[in-house]
């Protein structure tokens, strides 16, 4: 079901770390549609003695469960159906799933909801070409910084930290345990790869999980902050990735891991090749 749901917004507030509270009142009349389809999804799934199945009362239903699960249903289904709407609307720009709590019920059967939503990262682009202009030439007089790359390590990575050393980048907290949580599997599946069990790690190192994932803490905000800056200066070029590459490479992943998520196979190969775009254009600029 589509439609554009009827709500007020009662109370909109942007938090630290790029999360925002979006605070909204649903009438009874502004729910009404997703009720019903709520009703119908409870009828397609209850066995009652006495009703054959999609042939119980809607009466007997809401007995039976409680207006409170229907609402809940109900809210299930017009936000999975409006959310994106009440955000364009709204002018919010949200990222990932929101947390949604029903703050009160009306007696009329309208709703108060809080959503608790990440915000896209805001990003300020320095003058990177400029910056890619003077690394590569050996004239770059960038300042120093915590996210510079330390000694030793190649010119790409030195581009890569003079670029991001300039820019402004706000993070959604929610990125940057993304990252963590990347590199979290990754290490459990090499330490199983090696045959060691993560318990005796832990045990010969002395330290506890949560301990080495806050050791992983800036690198893995840096990691998430590349990306945020590779996909700003991808979309300030416009780049594109060849669609007839990233089919192939797509097909490529999936022959060789059949469990692979084809949808997210396609999305890893569009980002490493959006990534090397703008490797290049860094690299080449002169």
């Amino acid at each position: 079901m589509t439609g554009n749901l009827l709500y007020t917004v009662t109370k909109k507030e942007e938090l630290p770390h790029r999360e925002l509270i979006l605070e909204i009142e649903i009438p009874a009349s502004g729910l009404s549609p997703w009720r019903q389809a709520a009703i119908k999804t409870f009828k397609e799934r209850l066995e009652m003695p006495g009703f054959r199945r999609g042939r119980v009362p809607e009466e007997v239903i809401t007995s039976r469960l409680g207006e409170t699960v229907i609402l809940e249903e109900a809210l299930t289904l017009a936000l999975s159906d409006n959310y994106t709407l009440i955000l364009e609307k709204e002018g919010i720009a949200g990222l990932g799933r929101p947390a949604v709590t029903i703050l009160k019920i009306g007696a009329g059967g309208g709703v108060l909801l809080r959503i608790r939503t990440a915000l896209r990262p805001q990003v300020s682009l320095p003058d990177y070409r400029k910056i890619a202009r003077k690394m590569n030439t050996g004239t770059s007089g960038a300042a120093s910084s915590e996210t510079e790359a330390p000694p030793g390590v190649s010119h790409r990575l030195r581009l890569v930290s003079a670029v991001l050393s300039e820019s402004k980048i706000e993070m959604p907290k929610g990125l940057i345990e993304s990252e963590l949580r990347r590199i979290e599997a990754r290490f459990k599946h090499d330490l199983e790869t090696a045959g060691i069990k993560l318990d005796d790690y832990l045990s010969r190192v002395g330290k506890k999980m949560e301990e080495i994932r806050q050791e992983w803490l800036p690198g893995a905000e840096r990691n998430a902050k590349v990306q945020v800056l590779f996909e700003a200066i991808a979309e300030k070029e416009k780049f594109m990735p060849d669609e007839k590459k990233v089919e192939e490479e797509t097909k490529k992943i999936l022959s060789e891991a059949k469990e692979a998520d084809p949808t997210a196979a396609r999305i890893y190969v569009e980002v490493a090749f959006m990534n090397e775009a703008v490797m290049k254009l860094l690299e080449e600029e002169k």
